[in-house]
């Protein structure tokens, strides 16, 4: 997995930058509050693109969403772990 996400960023990161700005800026379509299916939230507690206070919040406002944080986990998981 690692290795198909750094091919994904070969030629530039502006693709993902503009996909994660308009995940941010757009309307999801649905409330939190209302996922019904059981949630995993996974995050680094050291990430400075996207704070850890918002997974957090993220987890209060999903009813039963399991939360595991990972010490000084950043960002990218998926590459650092």
């Amino acid at each position: 997995m690692r290795e198909t996400f750094l091919e994904g960023l070969r030629a530039g990161t502006s693709g993902v930058v503009e996909d994660w700005a308009a995940l941010e800026r757009r309307p999801w379509g649905f409330v939190p509050e209302a996922i019904k299916t059981p949630t995993l939230l996974l995050f680094g507690d050291a990430d400075k693109v996207v704070p850890p206070a918002q997974g957090r919040d993220l987890a209060r406002r999903i009813p039963h969403a399991e939360v595991i944080e990972i010490a000084a986990g950043g960002h990218l998981l998926v590459i650092s772990q």
